[in-house]
């Protein structure tokens, strides 16, 4: 695997690409303070407060990235996988969607068998105490805006980045772990959401378009959304 910074290829320096992911790690835990606490009813603001500091994030990760010489960055489509979409996302995202969620939900069961201790996350407690309009913003941040965030972020500057330097199993290994470590409840989370962003990498890479992991991330999480308010 070779990493090396500074190519001309019209990527970005590698120690930029660290740079914004370190902050991507770390910002999240500045904020966390405040997602600790959940009320017993989740108003619609909160949501809306929620996406708001996660595209803060990420739009400042991205700002890391985009600090890079102009002659280094490559037109913003390019830059972030923003391809257009063909017939082999017909089958690959919904493929990809169950994969994850079906990979997880293994990786969850095992966990549990082995007997590490299972967390209800600050996000699923604002879901089930999320009502009406809540509810339906929290169907929005969760199946719109949190995939379009963080795919363009991780499957498209991230992977996207990797892959012009490495194979798509480094690649996807690097992404995903990534990926998992932003997410709460680590450690008990990290397999199972590095097998969720293993499934979007391989679905970016079998379509070379964000736009598909796009569809595959909204669609997980409509599922995972759905057992939620179920409260399986």
């Amino acid at each position: 695997m070779n990493l090396e910074a500074g190519r001309s290829d019209g990527g970005m320096p590698t120690s930029l690409v660290l740079a914004a992911v370190a902050w991507y790690l770390v910002a999240p835990q500045l904020l966390a303070g405040t997602a600790q606490a959940v009320p017993g009813v989740i108003r619609a603001g909160m949501w809306v407060r929620l996406v708001v500091a996660q595209a803060a994030v990420a739009g400042s990760a991205a700002a890391i990235l985009m600090s890079a010489p102009a002659g280094r960055l490559r037109p913003g489509s390019r830059l972030f996988g923003l391809r257009p979409l063909d017939g082999r996302s017909l089958f690959t995202v919904p493929a990809a969607a169950v994969g994850a969620f079906v990979a997880a939900g293994a990786l969850y069961a095992a966990e549990h068998a082995a007997g590490m201790p299972q967390q209800r996350t600050a996000a699923i407690r604002m879901v089930r105490a999320s009502h009406g309009a809540s509810l339906a913003l929290a169907v929005l941040v969760i199946c719109v805006a949190a995939p379009v965030i963080e795919e363009l972020f991780f499957r498209g500057l991230i992977y996207g980045h990797l892959r012009r330097r490495a194979s798509a199993g480094w690649s996807t290994v690097i992404t995903s772990l990534a990926f998992a470590l932003v997410h709460p409840n680590i450690p008990y989370s990290l397999l199972p959401m590095a097998a969720i962003g293993a499934m979007f990498c391989w679905c970016r890479e079998r379509t070379g378009s964000t736009w598909a992991s796009m569809c595959t991330h909204g669609l997980y999480n409509a599922m995972a959304l759905a057992l939620m308010v179920a409260r399986i």
